[in-house]
């Protein structure tokens, strides 16, 4: 008789288990890493990043200016969504384009990133770097949208108006990366760039995000904003110590339960 009430019991109660351990152990699997929107009163208007890594009263002390030739301001010009976004741009003549960068803190070698940039002169660039800051991945985006592997091998590039992407508007670009198999894919607007071949591309973690505008020549002319980056490790990890607390929870009160209705019966 406790034998089919304790089996009654499990039954009942597997179900309401699974489903308060399915979103624990979906967020086990992935993580967000980082987002940004540049808003405030993280980010303050014409607040600037210098060489250092802050913004003037920011709260994001890992993002930088990458060189001298930058100018990396918190505007209101042109915005994706809220009030503001980082405006990237180069100031002087000189090789190198303008460069906003953020240190992770630590490295990534499964998930995605994703982001909205508006070029408004010359094209914008995002450069993922490991953590000795060699660069990973390369995509340059004007005319063509153009991947370069960290090698400077063959570069590839598609048109990416086949994909949807139109000049000096905003656009969503996402890239899906994996260090342990060196693949990756990308999307604009949510089209995947099905024309852009990764084969033999060597990736390392992530731990350096770039963003770009312009190129290596001299002109003064380049100009890009971004604005909703977000960084997403999608690497199976181990539960952090409060979702455990929550599994072991969770099977704590089915117990409870199976034991309360064996005393009743």
């Amino acid at each position: 008789m406790k034998t089919n009430t304790t089996a009654r019991a499990l039954s009942l109660f597997s179900p309401t288990l699974a489903a308060l351990l399915l979103p624990l152990a979906s967020s086990a699997a992935e993580a967000v890493v980082f987002t940004e929107s540049f808003e405030s009163p993280s980010w303050i208007l014409n607040s600037t990043l210098d060489a250092s890594g802050s913004a003037t009263a920011t709260s994001y002390g890992s993002w930088y200016r990458g060189n001298l030739l930058t100018t990396a301001t918190i505007g209101n010009t042109y915005t994706s969504e809220g009030s503001q976004a980082l405006h990237v741009a180069k100031t002087g003549t000189g090789n190198g384009g303008a460069v906003a960068s953020l240190a992770l803190g630590n490295s990534v070698s499964q998930g995605y990133i994703e982001f909205d940039f508006r070029s408004d002169n010359g094209a914008a660039y995002l450069r993922l770097g490991d953590s000795t800051g060699a660069t990973q991945l390369t995509f340059a985006i004007s005319t063509n949208l153009i991947l370069i592997p960290s090698d400077n091998s063959t570069t590839r590039s598609i048109a990416p108006g086949t994909a949807g992407y139109i000049s000096q508007t905003w656009t969503k670009f996402r890239i899906d990366f994996d260090a342990s198999t060196d693949s990756a894919t990308a999307s604009i607007n949510g089209n995947p760039l099905t024309g852009l071949s990764f084969t033999g591309i060597a990736i390392n973690d992530i731990a350096q995000v770039s963003l770009v505008a312009g190129s290596g020549n001299n002109s003064t002319a380049f100009s890009s904003w971004f604005d909703n980056i977000k960084l997403v490790n999608t690497a199976a990890s181990i539960p952090e110590p409060s979702t455990w607390a929550a599994i072991c929870g969770a099977i704590g009160l089915g117990l409870a339960a199976i034991v309360h209705r064996r005393r009743r019966s």
